[in-house]
């Protein structure tokens, strides 16, 4: 699917897009690609594991994949590279990750997540795992291995490890997206969609929140701010970060950057959540020290 800044709904190229696991998996879902040079992009992509004997309990993982950049829709799994801590407590029975964000910056590659399971929430926080490693795992060398951020350090295994909060008291992120600001120090901003948790219809209520990172930092946070919502109408949201004009999803040479909302509305049990979505596009200016940034609302489809 290829978009313009004139045509943002874009081109469907394809309608299908394989991807070819070596992990047992029985769902997965796309992410942030990025392009590593020699003709290879990789994927950052979320799978679960089910248990057979009951669908809500489950396991997810991220996973990163390959492609050749001639061959866009033709996936290979390189491999886990990060799950939920799993040693907590023997009452928990599902463990998840949420988000799917990645940065590749300053010769690591960045991947956000939020824990959850079933009895705590975990942290909001990240991986990484140096850009060379990965260049060569996606060449059919060795596994790159991710550490997690814990304690100041990036001192817990990708696999099983602990982790640390990035920034204090974030609303807890559903879907993520991280932007590098070149024009800003090269200040990173996040922007992210999370559940409304009070009241009964807190599963259908959702709000988009956004922060700066210090400059050259993926560890150290602003203060978390309310952009959007409560989105009443919306069942599932997904929000992307890009530049005005070219549409890069990496890195912005301008303070201003689009925020595309993606969700699904009205979904009823059994069926298709997507039959009936909308896309919202939004203005977003960043301000070093923001107390409000800027939100401006540029089209919308349905």
């Amino acid at each position: 699917w290829v978009a313009t800044p004139t045509d943002l709904l874009g081109t469907v190229n394809a309608t299908s897009v394989a991807l070819t696991t070596d992990e047992a998996a029985d769902y997965a879902s796309g992410g942030p690609v990025y392009d590593i040079g020699g003709g290879k992009i990789i994927k950052l992509w979320h799978g679960e594991d089910h248990s057979p004997g009951n669908p809500d309990i489950f396991m997810s993982f991220y996973g990163l994949a390959v492609a050749d950049t001639a061959t866009p829709d033709a996936w290979t799994d390189l491999g886990r590279i990060v799950t939920a801590n799993i040693g907590d407590t023997a009452a928990d029975a599902w463990h998840d990750l949420a988000n799917s964000s990645m940065v590749v910056y300053d010769g690591y590659v960045y991947v956000f997540f939020s824990e959850r399971t079933t009895t705590r929430r975990g942290a909001f926080s990240v991986a990484r795992a140096t850009l060379s490693s990965v260049v060569t795992w996606a060449g059919g060398g060795a596994t790159a291995t991710f550490s997690k951020w814990y304690r100041n350090g990036w001192t817990q295994a990708g696999i099983g490890g602990d982790s640390s909060e990035i920034m204090v008291g974030p609303a807890y992120p559903s879907w993520s997206s991280v932007i590098r600001m070149s024009s800003l120090g090269d200040r990173f901003v996040m922007a992210w969609v999370a559940k409304v948790t009070p009241g009964p219809t807190a599963g259908n209520q959702w709000a988009m929140y956004a922060a700066v990172s210090e400059p050259g930092s993926l560890t150290s946070w602003g203060d978390p701010e309310l952009l959007l919502g409560p989105i009443t109408t919306a069942e599932l949201s997904y929000v992307t970060l890009a530049d005005a004009s070219s549409l890069n999803t990496h890195v912005s040479d301008a303070a201003t950057v689009k925020a595309y909302v993606v969700s699904s509305t009205g979904a009823v049990s059994g069926a298709n959540r997507w039959a009936t979505a909308e896309v919202l596009v939004y203005d977003l200016t960043v301000h070093v020290g923001w107390s409000l940034p800027d939100l401006f609302e540029s089209n919308e489809w349905e």
